[in-house]
């Protein structure tokens, strides 16, 4: 089997459950009333241009005042029909996945002031840069440091580098960020005050405009750091685990008994033949990684999808025609941005091992 079709196979069955995952969003949102108010939220928005339309032409006197009732009434039944409104929600399946996916979800409305795909074009660049920056930072990192450590297993280094692996794992991502972003603003800046769950600090925003080394901390080492310490730990743990057997193996002992250096024979003979079984597990830690990133957004302000979604929780709830469509395009959009990472995650692992091409 050549490149393109081992990448056109392994790229159908990840985009499989995106469709999967459409499918369910758009029956959720149809069962729960979500996708009607969408609908008559789009409706009412265009009842109200049309309305303007009629004004304008009754000012101009090209229509007469008394007739703007009945052809509002008109308006609303042709709408309504327009709109599948007359139907059950399940006779609305196949309209509700075309708007969703062309996200054709209408109007934030006051919320935001814009559309909901204006608003989510926005913010899935924000979101890939964060989680591709600390997975570029955590994934390198981890692998290398697993692979030094796999020709010393059982020893009390090993020992510590795994319990700090497994502690690292195990802190939410959440909360080593809100911890990195305490300490930075008391060591920085004296006047740290506590609101709403979140760190406020007065001047924040003043000093990030003028102070460049205030500004690169804030905007992009802590978020990196709050975001890739969890994974780090994974990518050690995951690469220790599958290299420590590699290790073993007799071609690596030779190679070691010609005198090669250690870090060639890390790299050439245990790395080089153990990688592609790690990326195999990458799924496992985008999931974490993309969970991890929306309360990172949150606490350092970083305008990506998951800033986008707590807007939409603080809005006023989900019954807001504009928080509504926001919140179904926010889930697909996750979806989506899941699937394009793991995509490419699956090129460089066929890239990798040859082999899986035949």
């Amino acid at each position: 089997m050549g490149l393109t079709k081992t990448l056109l196979r392994r790229g159908a069955g990840i985009f499989a459950t995106v469709g999967v995952t459409l499918i369910l969003i758009c029956v959720v949102a149809g069962a729960s009333g979500m996708e009607e108010r969408i609908l008559q939220g789009k409706m009412n928005y265009a009842r109200m241009g049309y309305a303007l339309s009629l004004a304008s032409q009754v000012e101009a006197g090209q229509l007469n005042a008394s007739e703007v009732d009945g052809l509002l009434q008109i308006y609303n039944q042709e709408a309504i029909t327009r709109f599948g409104l007359d139907k059950p929600w399940w006779g609305r399946l196949l309209p509700t996945l075309r708007m969703v996916v062309t996200f054709d979800l209408g109007e934030t409305n006051t919320f935001m002031g814009t559309s909901v795909w204006g608003a989510i074009s926005e913010a899935i660049p924000q979101t890939l840069t964060l989680i591709v920056a600390s997975m570029a930072v955590s994934a390198p990192l981890g692998i290398l440091l697993g692979a030094s450590r796999a020709r010393r297993a059982q020893t009390r280094g090993d020992f510590i580098y795994s319990l700090m692996s497994t502690a690292s794992f195990a802190i939410p991502g959440w909360l080593l960020g809100y911890l990195l972003l305490a300490v930075f603003i008391r060591v920085w800046y004296g006047g740290m005050k506590y609101f709403g769950g979140f760190i406020s600090a007065s001047g924040t925003s003043a000093i990030a405009s003028v102070n460049p080394t205030f500004n690169l901390f804030y905007r992009w080492i802590l978020p990196l750091t709050g975001l890739a310490i969890p994974s780090l730990g994974f990518w050690y743990y995951q690469s220790r685990s599958t290299l420590v057997n590699i290790a073993q193996e007799e071609y690596v002992t030779v190679a070691e008994a010609k005198g090669l250096s250690q870090r060639r024979v890390n790299l050439r003979y245990i790395l080089r033949v153990g990688l592609p079984t790690i990326l195999t597990q990458v799924g496992l830690v985008l999931h974490s990684t993309i969970a991890n990133s929306v309360p990172v957004e949150v606490i350092f302000g970083w305008h990506g999808l998951g800033h986008l979604l707590w807007r939409v929780a603080w809005s006023g709830g989900i019954e807001i025609y504009g928080s509504a469509g926001l919140l179904l395009g926010i889930v697909y959009a996750y979806a989506l941005v899941y699937a394009a990472l793991r995509f490419a995650m699956e090129a460089l692992y066929v890239f990798l091992d040859p082999r899986i091409r035949y």
